[in-house]
């Protein structure tokens, strides 16, 4: 979707630096099909399946007529600009979309088709209303129509060109219902400070003779945050992110008198999964010698197949045959992690003269695993994938269509049975 709306703002600029008249709205009678998913979402083919219709009187026939949405009324255009090649028309229709879909970034539009009228595969917007609508405006030219002798005569001052924009548009299902309320606790925060610096100061009396010395202290300090965390919740095997900003101060010396910020951040989780270790050293994002840095997860790689996790693409323990995915900067929850908060533990070491550290922790709550979106539903040997394969049984579907002998020689065709032990996945 990030891709569309590259390309709805690049047509904006387009429309107001090339195309000088204005685009007028009419009405679009849609049509569109759906088809359910496995996910409880849908697919949609959308077809704005309509006609910009216009006439003309008999004695003004330089004059265009049609009717406008956008105005309320009839647009009344000289002849000669209504097929200037420059020229747009708008037409707009409304589909119901789910409550749940809030952002054009949730759905994905692909482009299908256009008929010859649309000047190109980008003339269209999208926008979200508030009462759970999607609004598809389409704009077409009709001097491409005219050119393309797509123009049809509805009678003997009337005419009509197709404006047909068709659209594939995937709505995602529902997102998890979840009961969990977990509240987690920290286990630690605190920052780190030393004596850098000690300055004896003589004490004189009003005569100016000394009475004793007295003694001046200087600190430094380190504090380390954990900020940025991407989820406060996830289900047993998913990962999460976070960042840790390290800051070091001084009371005495400056920034180029030799003393440096923290060295290391380590993070130290309570338990781990595959081949992750329990302590992980994190990556700074900026030099060590800096009194401000940042610091994040090193990059997890994941097997295909077997979906062990490594930190390391060279880790003995690799499999070179399995196809190795990127996992992000994160931190995976074992599969196997029950329900509440899963806490972690962050540490920064090595700053300054002395050597200071400090610690911070934080929480993400689990709740439920991967296995919680299955989808259990009785099928047909001879349909089992009425709404397309899924890619995880692609290739694999004849483990389902081999069993249509032996189905229907159990039920009458068409006979779906009650769920039983024959059933069981």
């Amino acid at each position: 979707m990030k891709k569309l709306s590259v390309i709805f703002l690049s047509f904006l600029l387009l429309v107001s630096l090339n195309f000088s008249y204005p685009s007028y709205t009419v009405n679009a009678k849609s049509s569109y099909t759906e088809t359910p998913t496995s996910s409880g979402g849908k697919i949609i083919e959308w077809s704005s399946n309509t006609y910009v219709q216009y006439w003309w009187e008999s004695d003004k026939p330089d004059i265009i007529m049609y009717t406008s949405e956008f105005t309320g009324g009839i647009v009344k255009q000289d002849k000669q600009r209504f097929f200037d090649s420059n020229n747009l028309i708008q037409a707009q229709s409304i589909l119901p979309i789910p409550d749940y879909i809030s952002n054009i970034g949730d759905l994905d539009i692909e482009f299908v088709s256009k008929s010859v009228s649309i000047p190109s595969e980008n003339m269209y917007s999208v926008e979200i209303l508030p009462n759970h609508q999607l609004k598809i405006s389409v704009f077409s030219t009709p001097f491409l129509a005219k050119n393309a002798g797509e123009i049809f005569s509805t009678g003997p001052n009337s005419a009509k060109y197709l404006v047909d924009l068709k659209l594939r548009i995937t709505i995602p299902g529902p997102p998890p219902i979840t009961t969990c309320n977990i509240e987690g606790s920290y286990l630690a925060s605190g920052s780190g400070s030393s004596l850098v610096k000690t300055i004896k100061i003589p004490v004189y009396d009003e005569d100016g003779d000394f009475l004793y010395y007295d003694y001046k202290y200087y600190y430094d300090y380190l504090t380390a945050n954990i900020t940025d965390l991407s989820k406060k919740n996830v289900q047993a095997g998913f990962g999460y992110e976070f960042k840790v900003v390290t800051d070091y101060s001084n009371e005495y010396y400056g920034m180029g008198d030799g003393w440096y910020g923290a060295q290391r951040v380590v993070a130290y989780f309570p338990s781990s999964d595959s081949f992750l270790p329990k302590e992980v050293e994190l990556e700074p994002l900026y030099p060590t010698s800096n009194w401000h840095n940042e610091w994040i997860l090193p990059r997890v790689y994941v097997e295909k197949f077997s979906g062990n996790m490594f930190y390391s693409q060279y880790d003995a323990n690799r499999d070179v045959e399995d196809e190795l995915l990127g996992g992000g900067n994160k931190w995976y929850t074992p599969f196997k992690q029950k329900d509440g908060p899963y806490n972690f533990y962050i540490r920064a070491y090595n700053a300054g003269k002395n050597s200071i550290s400090a610690a911070d922790s934080d929480w993400v709550g689990v709740c439920g695993s991967p296995f919680d979106d299955y989808v259990v539903r009785l099928v047909r040997p001879d349909n089992p994938f009425p709404a397309g394969v899924g890619s995880n049984w692609q290739g694999s579907e004849a483990i389902i269509t081999n069993l249509v002998d032996w189905y229907y020689e159990k039920h009458a065709q068409g006979e779906m049975p009650a769920k039983s032990d024959e059933w069981v996945y």
